[in-house]
């Protein structure tokens, strides 16, 4: 099952996971959430980071792909992916 999520304008802190988030079930297991960044301007790298804690290490998301994502927002979420061991769920188009 694959749910796409329109990331807003701008994007700057964590608690702004929980509101993107906030019509998604707790349990993601066997979904990818597709993040479009086709509007967004400027996403902070705490924003990105907690994203993916969020998606992939506290709801089990078996993917999360960032669509259009800028390519800093790319190298935040690499190097998050990555110090979580997370970086094979991690993917871009």
């Amino acid at each position: 099952m694959e749910t796409l999520i329109a990331a807003s304008e701008f994007l700057g802190s964590r608690e702004q996971v929980a509101e993107a988030l906030s019509e998604l079930p707790l349990d993601l297991s066997n979904q990818t959430i597709v993040v479009s960044f086709d509007f967004n301007r400027s996403s902070r790298p705490s924003f990105v980071d907690e994203l993916v804690k969020e998606v992939l290490i506290v709801r089990g998301a078996r993917e999360l792909n960032l669509q259009n994502a800028p390519r800093a927002v790319q190298a935040f979420a690499k190097r998050s992916a990555v110090s979580r061991q997370v970086e094979g769920q991690l993917t871009f188009s």
